[in-house]
């Protein structure tokens, strides 16, 4: 969810709609008729404003003469604005790709320019606007990191992705919801459900109306063991949404529905939960992804109908999984992996998804590959389609033990489950190939990395780079074979 609305949203807070109604493509001015006019105003003593029916070519001579400042800014807004109006979205992207790259202290024009730039689709340009606006600020400008962190998000790069939703929260002093929505969204595709529920409960206490992340809070305890809790969250939304306007969203009546089909709750309300009773429910497609995400969702990340898995367990073994998941974030990963294991233990059929995974977790911290190639095998096997986050740990644990062929195998299958989620994903499988001296194979997944890059704007240089060296490697006859005449 990106912080501002439109094109060129303004600083601060949410810009308010335009309300003047689209017109059609003017009829550029010419630069000659134009000039001729403004100095005959100029020569009248008059001030010649920022017309609202200002045409491309006039805005364009205006911005020209214009110097930095507020009134320029203004100017290059209006024509941004009028561009996109004329449907002219190619112009509108030239214009602000050029402007990012102005040498002039502005961080708000380049926070607005950065959203304009991540609305018309162009993610790379967008993060360079981000982290202009966010530098001339040194640092602190949180909404530039909210958003800076979903189009991150967006091309996988969940590391960096992070480390800007964290900072955005901290300098609001943990009180930015979008930011804790958005963090939360991102902790769910890692596979990091406790903390995907923190997050979400935050988000709720900070704007009790944030209908997504009562949705995704509720499917998240379902799947971590605790429905009735699931439940809990979407009836408190109803009671107090009927006490204001009486409806209840349909995206809340749709999780309820999936979380009561996928477990016994109501059923069988008057019994104790076994260990761990599980029900599947699968969609039609099987390899789509239980992933909750916004209904005004970021291009880019579409919303999924899972094949997911409810789970039921008793109090105790819940709270051994909370304590586990907080000794792990304390560091202590040693303890985290016993309490885990215990939980395991304790689940039917010595398997319960968030724990297996969640040590796997716990085990590559540790260093102990093998035993964590294990954990995540497990989970990958059973449930792979809902956590695809297994297939890419065990792509690179595979590789750090010297198993190209296996680590190849997972990062195929990660890629084929998160679809366009994940790039890194591909990213990781054409080094793997180049590895294993397979340079067709590594540059065909270099071009379809570089694609899910360039559907979210231009390629970075270094991707071009790598991809040019990998055509020449490719088109390089193979050592000791012959070519024919």
């Amino acid at each position: 969810m990106l912080t501002g609305s439109s094109a060129f949203g303004q600083d601060v807070s949410p810009p308010a709609k335009n309300s003047q109604a689209k017109r059609d493509a003017p009829v550029a001015d010419t630069s000659e008729a134009l000039r001729a006019r403004r100095a005959t105003d100029a020569a009248e003593g008059k001030k010649s404003p920022v017309s609202e029916t200002a045409t491309v070519g006039e805005l364009r001579v205006r911005i020209e003469e214009a110097k930095p400042g507020p009134e320029r800014a203004a100017l290059q807004r209006r024509l941004i604005e009028r561009l996109i109006e004329a449907n002219r979205k190619a112009d509108a992207l030239d214009e602000l790709r050029l402007m990012i790259h102005e040498d002039r202290y502005d961080p708000a024009f380049f926070y607005n320019a950065g959203n304009a730039l991540a609305r018309l689709g162009d993610a790379t340009a967008a993060v360079d606007a981000y982290r202009k606006a966010i530098s001339q600020r040194r640092g602190h400008y949180s909404y530039a990191l909210n958003n800076l962190g979903v189009i991150l998000i967006r091309q996988g790069r969940w590391d960096e992705a992070q480390d800007a939703l964290l900072a955005a929260l901290t300098q609001e002093h943990n009180t930015y919801a979008d930011a804790s929505y958005n963090l939360g969204r991102l902790y769910l595709l890692r596979g990091e459900t406790g903390q995907a529920i923190r997050e979400w409960t935050r988000t709720l206490k900070l704007q009790p109306d944030h209908t997504d992340a009562a949705a995704a809070l509720a499917r998240a305890y379902a799947e971590d063991g605790n429905p009735r809790r699931g439940l809990s969250v979407i009836e408190a939304y109803a009671a107090r949404n009927a006490s204001i306007s009486g409806g209840v969203p349909a995206s809340l009546t749709f999780a309820r529905r999936e979380i009561v089909e996928a477990t016994s709750v109501e059923k069988k309300d008057d019994e104790e939960p076994a260990a761990a009773r599980t029900t599947n429910r699968r969609s039609k497609d099987d390899t789509e992804l239980a992933t909750p995400l916004t209904t005004n969702r970021p291009k880019g990340i579409a919303r999924s109908t899972p094949r997911w898995r409810a789970y039921e367990v008793d109090q105790k073994t819940y709270e051994l999984l909370q304590s586990a998941r907080a000794a792990r974030e304390q560091g202590k990963n040693e303890v985290a992996v016993k309490q885990y294991r215990s939980v395991i233990e304790r689940s039917d059929g010595d398997y319960f998804a968030p724990a297996n995974l969640e040590l796997g977790f716990a085990l590559i911290n540790l260093q102990r590959r093998p035993e964590a190639v294990e954990a995540l095998r497990v989970v990958a096997e059973k449930d792979g389609a809902r956590y695809p986050i297994a297939h890419f740990h065990l792509g690179r644990l595979y590789e750090q033990l010297g198993q190209l062929d296996l680590s190849a195998r997972h990062f195929n299958r990660a890629i084929e489950l998160y679809r366009d989620q994940n790039p890194q994903a591909t990213l990781y499988l054409s080094g793997i190939y180049e590895k294993q001296g397979d340079h067709k194979g590594a540059l065909a997944a270099m071009e379809s990395y570089a694609r899910m890059i360039e559907q979210q704007g231009s390629v970075p240089q270094w991707a071009t780079e790598r991809l040019t060296k990998l055509k020449a490697k490719a088109a390089a006859p193979v050592q000791g074979s012959m070519t024919k005449p």
